[in-house]
């Protein structure tokens, strides 16, 4: 049982800098990921499909936080801080790069070594770090904290990525990309002095069990793996993540080339499907402490399969219509399902293991992701070069993917209405 003062003053004040932390830290992740990460790469010369590549590889990051199993300390917050600065300021050099006088070989070379470097770091700590900082949280109130703190960071996001777009955009018609990537490895710099201090001035709670227990590697990893709830909550991680890769991994593709959407009409696309995703995570967060986070779970895994319904009757003539009804649903299950699955975590695990638990399950659904979604690109290119038909039936090979994720995403809720709730349940209680 909890014996801290969530009221008082260092809490407050640590919560206030989780959310200023969290705030910036994804604001760093939009400048290295994406259409940013893709201006850097065309500068550089790389060709679209390494681009891919290096792409694909960062989506299965949560495959470093495997390592984080490895971080046995029981105060954490200052190597938190120092992996942190250390992966910001790597993420900095990124934009340097361009700027160098070197050869372009060089130049390749160190860009994927330092991208790797810096989401490698940036993933092992991740477990750790989320540990800590979700300590300030009471039970009761995780999910209105949480919530509040991704609305936070949606908002400034796309803020942030107009206003970074815009630069970006201003410099380019100028011939000036190296303007613009100066400006990015300042604003990079000028966000990791924020994230450091955010977390110098956090409180690190220290629990009595955590004096108490300390466990090796080997032991807390037998220990998870012996416990069924881990094992289910694996399971529901595994399932989320695989229906959202399958589901969605060649949707862009969908739009740009068989939809043939226009550029401005993707943005506002994904605009109205963040608006969505900041209402409904509003209302989830508290439906979440007033119910449970496997009642929100369930709900979300509803709202997301039938997302993905409604993409398998996406075609070019109903294109416009069916994919913002999808943008519509995705958004609001979106607004749930990543701190639904987390604070399960919180919940269910025992303090002392829960760095552990994240680390392993996010590495598990990251392999089963990748895995799903290596399958599908198989299904994919195996349906175009047959003439987009499957099964003798005339078809676009997202509407299958989508049909695949539409029935992981149904196993997940059932998932979590069968298994979680019976198993966890009378735990709570």
């Amino acid at each position: 049982m909890d014996t801290f003062d969530y009221n008082a003053r260092e809490f407050r004040r640590g919560r206030f800098f989780y959310v200023v932390e969290a705030t910036s830290e994804y604001l760093v992740i939009l400048l290295v990921t994406g259409s940013f990460l893709a201006r850097i790469t065309s500068e550089l010369g790389f060709s679209d499909s390494l681009t891919g590549i290096i792409s694909s590889f960062l989506s299965c990051g949560s495959l470093f936080q495997l390592f984080a199993l490895l971080i046995r300390k029981k105060r954490v917050k200052r190597i938190t801080i120092g992996m942190c600065v250390l992966s910001q300021l790597f993420f900095m050099l990124l934009y340097l790069i361009p700027l160098a006088s070197l050869s372009s070989q060089v130049k390749t070379g160190s860009f994927i070594c330092i991208i790797f470097i810096a989401f490698f770091v940036s993933n092992v700590v991740k477990p750790v770090k989320i540990n800590w900082q979700m300590s300030l949280v009471k039970n009761g109130h995780r999910g209105r904290f949480t919530g509040s703190k991704e609305i936070t960071s949606l908002i400034c996001g796309i803020v942030f990525s107009f206003v970074m777009g815009y630069i970006v955009d201003h410099f380019g018609m100028l011939k000036r990309m190296n303007t613009a990537f100066l400006i990015f490895a300042l604003t990079i710099f000028g966000l990791a002095v924020l994230t450091t201090l955010s977390m110098v001035f956090t409180i690190e709670p220290e629990r009595e069990e955590v004096k108490q227990e300390k466990m090796t590697f080997p032991e807390s990893l037998r220990k998870l793996l012996n416990n069924k709830n881990v094992l289910l909550l694996m399971c529901l991680f595994s399932l989320n993540s695989m229906s959202q890769t399958v589901a969605t991994s060649f949707l862009n593709t969908y739009m740009i080339k068989e939809m043939a959407f226009s550029q401005t009409f993707i943005v506002l696309l994904t605009t109205v499907s963040s608006v969505c995703r900041i209402i409904s995570t509003i209302f989830l967060g508290k439906y979440a402490d007033r119910k449970s986070f496997a009642a929100m779970a369930t709900l979300c895994f509803a709202l997301n399969s039938a997302s993905y319904l409604i993409c398998v009757f996406a075609v070019p003539e109903n294109g416009s219509i069916m994919l913002l009804l999808y943008y519509i649903l995705n958004g609001a299950a979106m607004g749930g399902i990543g701190n639904a699955v987390l604070n399960l975590v919180f919940d269910y695990v025992p303090h002392t293991q829960r760095s552990d638990m994240i680390a392993l399950s996010h590495a598990v659904s990251g392999v089963m992701a990748l895995l799903a979604t290596m399958t599908a690109g198989e299904l994919v290119s195996y349906i175009q070069d047959s003439g987009n038909t499957f099964l003798g039936i005339a078809v676009y090979a997202q509407q299958v993917t989508a049909l695949i994720g539409m029935f992981l995403a149904a196993f997940a809720m059932t998932l979590s209405v069968i298994i979680l709730k019976k198993a966890f349940v009378l735990q709570k209680h």
